[in-house]
Parts: C-alpha cells; structure tokens; sequence
C-alpha cells in the first residue's frame, strides 16, 4: 500500500512538471538548433486607424503612409520569443533577450520612430567584452524604420547591449537593452533542465514518506515539533526569494548590477519545489494538530527564533520600503538566509533520535529523497557555472549552494543514525530471543531447579 502511495506521487511530479514546461519540452530541439533569431517583417501598410496585434498590443494611428505594420516573430536560437513591437515615439527592440549557442549568430531588430529628427545612425555597445561581437556601428535601413543588428558569440557567459547617445536622448534610446546569453553546449543545457526537474521531484517526493506514515499511525509520536517549524519557516523565506529574483523585473535588475554578465541562478523548478515544499510542510503541521502528539510541542527557544526571524523580516521590509538603506534585492536575499540558517532544523530531530537511541517515528525514506535532492541541486548550479562560464553565480546564490551542502550533511548523520539503531535494536532482540529460548529448554529439563526466592 506504501509503495503504491509512493509511485503515485512521483506520477503527479511528473504530471506537474510537464504541465509546468509543456511549452518548453516539445520545442526544445528546434530551439537550440536553429543557427540564429529570426524576426519576419510584414510590408509596410498605408496609415491606419489605431488597431490591436496578435499580442495585445495596441497600435497608435499613424499620420504618414510609413507605419509600421505588426512584427511576427519566430523563437530565439535558444530561448523565449521574441516580442511583437509596433512603430512609436521612442525605439524599440525586437527582443530583450537572446538565448545563443557559442559559434552561432544571432539577429534582432531596432525599431526606430516615426520622427525625421530621428538619428540613422546607432552604436551598439557590450558592457562586458569578449562575450559577443556588435558592429561599430549600425545604419538605418533605407525606406525603413529599422535597424538590424547582427551578434557574434565569441564566449560563454552573458552580456548587455546598449546605445551610445548624446546627452540629449528624445527618443529614449538610452533606455533600450538586449540581454544575450551565450550557451556552451545545447545537450548540457537540456541536461540542466532535466536534472532542475529531477530534484524537484527527489525532494517534492521526500516531504511524502512522512505524510503518508503519519497516516497510517494515527499518531506523530516520533516527530519533532520544531523540525517542521523551521522548515515552513524556511519554505516561506525562500519562496520570496525565489519568485522575487525569477519574477520580478527590478529583483533581476538589481541582481544583475552586482553579478554583471551573471547568469540567473534561480529556475522555474527552485520556484515550484519551495511553493510544493510549503505546502506539503502545512499538512504535516495540520496532522500534528489533529493526530495523537504523546505531550510534544514547539519548544520556547523555537517560537522565540520564530518571533525574532519575522521581525527581522518586518523592519527590512520597511527599510527597503521607506529609505536607501536596502534594495530588494538585497532584502530579498538576506530574508532567503532564513531558510539556510533554519537547515539546522535537523539538529533536534538528530539530538531527539539520539535520546531515544531509536528513528522509530521518523521516516528514513524521507531522509534518502532529501539526499538524493541535495546532490542534484548541487549538480544543476555547477551545470550553470560550465556551461555559461559563471562560477561567480554560486556566491550569486549562496542560500541553494549552502542549502545543498548542509542538506548532504545532516542527511548523512540521519541514515547512519538509523543504520546504528536499527543495527543495535535487531542485536538485542536477537539476543532477548536467544536468552528466552534458552530459559525455555531449561524449564523443560527435569534436573532443572529453579533458584530460591528471596
């Protein structure tokens, strides 16, 4: 029945993984190999009234016969689509980001404004050297609007490209960017992508073993209350810095300006693992309310680190809200320390284990998962750092790398634990048994004399 359990679990991991990257997987192959972003430019239409694209955008009316019809796109050698831009007062780019493979070219498009003061000369600059090759210079397309730009990859890692501008920028060219990342090799990318996705179901599958027996017992005698207290703690921290540095614009921006040509460390399976993590930790807290307990509870010093940790969490929000004082982030990022000081959550559970000198209670299946995750999750981030030649990344993300390395560790303990318990309790009970049978023949014996009471 246990078993069963557990491989249905593992199916919905896998169902939720293809429906997270169901757009992703099918195209994957196509994506890498194409030789470079490709961008298809209708004919220019008469003026029109103000009409809407296949993206929602809406198109301002236009007043000359030189309106810029719709951009339709195809994918980026590696990565997401391209945008749809329409012509107006300020440029525009086709992309503001290119996913390549190292050797291959790439292409996107500068769309300029409808504006005769509009310069037809633009100078496309890397803040970083040495990633990729752009022209010294770039000459608006005769009858067009449209300026195509060519990128050479020359280096793994990434990149930002700029324009040069005066002082007087009208037409907000200073506030176009392409981000480009150049990839090493296509197999180790796909390679990153399945082993993101197998940790997340290692450890997704590790919060189940527990669940489940805590079921059938009726009972969490076994369990120590705050393991799972600073693991929902933990979950809650993490969670925000996660979705902040994958979701949120000005996060990745702010990131960005201290890791420059960094790679972003945080993917889509480190979002839905913390946001599963924190939901399999609240049934697991909900079964210590309703379940038989045998007199545990949540100890002082844990709710005081609790209470201590959120308010820490309060006046950083503040901070970072009303003063200078911190970016998000860096608050962010400081709030995701929480989870890798809370790892030593399993110190009690190991100190609780060595009291009773026993793991009855505690599911050792968990703790193998819970392995199993920590070395892939170790394993994705030095994929990264190779193959976009990033190593600075796993200092950009510290909390995953030491959160990785401290789940090896106190896992390790637990297993021996359980290796030596059961190991010395299956020792006395053979000995107990030994002893009995011994007893037994004894009482049979007729010249046996049992000793006098005193």
């Amino acid at each position: 029945m246990l078993q069963s359990i557990r491989n249905w679990c593992v199916v919905c991991m896998l169902c939720l993984v293809w429906v997270c990257e169901n757009k992703e997987l099918p195209s994957i192959l196509d994506k890498y190999n194409n030789s470079r972003s490709t961008v298809h430019l209708l004919n220019y239409a008469a003026g029109s009234a103000a009409s809407t694209n296949a993206y929602g955008l809406g198109r301002p009316e236009q007043t000359t016969s030189n309106s810029l019809s719709p951009i339709h796109t195809t994918q980026n050698a590696v990565g997401e689509d391209d945008v749809s831009y329409v012509s107006s007062d300020k440029f525009t780019v086709s992309t503001t980001i290119m996913r390549l493979l190292l050797g291959r070219t790439g292409t996107f498009y500068l769309v300029a404004p409808d504006d005769p003061q509009c310069p037809t000369v633009v100078y496309p600059i890397t803040d970083i050297s040495g990633i990729v090759d752009v022209p010294y210079n770039v000459t608006l397309n005769v009858n067009t609007s449209v300026f195509e730009v060519t990128v050479d990859t020359m280096n793994p890692g990434s990149c930002v490209i700029h324009f040069n501008v005066s002082n007087d920028d009208p037409f907000g060219l200073s506030n176009i960017y392409v981000r480009v990342e150049v990839a090493r090799n296509e197999y180790v990318n796909i390679l990153i992508i399945i082993v993101g996705w197998t940790y997340f179901v290692a450890w997704g599958v590790s919060c189940y073993p527990q669940v489940v027996m805590n079921y059938r017992r009726k009972s969490v005698v076994g369990v120590h209350f705050d393991y799972y207290a600073y693991n929902m703690l933990g979950f809650i921290a993490y969670c925000a810095y996660n979705i902040g540095l994958l979701w949120i614009p000005v996060v990745w921006e702010e990131y960005n300006d201290k890791h420059p040509g960094g790679v972003n460390p945080v993917q889509l399976n480190d979002v839905v693992f913390t946001l599963h993590g924190s939901a399999l930790c609240l049934v697991v807290i909900i079964q210590m309310v309703i379940y038989d307990r045998g007199g545990q509870r949540v100890s002082t010093v844990c709710i005081g680190m609790c209470i201590v940790s959120g308010v820490i969490a309060a006046v950083g929000l503040i901070l970072t809200l009303k003063t200078d004082i911190l970016d998000w982030f860096h608050y962010l990022l400081y709030v995701s320390y929480i989870k890798l000081i809370v790892t030593l959550r399993y110190v009690p559970q190991i100190y609780f284990n060595h009291k009773r000198k026993s793991t009855i209670g505690w599911s050792t299946g968990s703790i193998v998962w819970d392995l199993v995750g920590g070395l892939l999750s170790l394993v994705q981030m030095f994929l990264i750092c190779y193959n976009y030649d990033d190593w600075a990344s796993i200092l950009g993300d510290p909390t995953k790398f030491g959160l990785g390395l401290l789940t090896i560790l106190f896992d390790v303990i637990l297993i021996l634990q359980h290796v030596i318990f059961c190991h010395n309790s299956k020792q006395k009970d053979t000995e107990s048994k030994k002893y009995q049978a011994e007893f037994t023949l004894l009482e049979k014996d007729e010249k046996y004399v049992p000793p006098a009471k005193v």
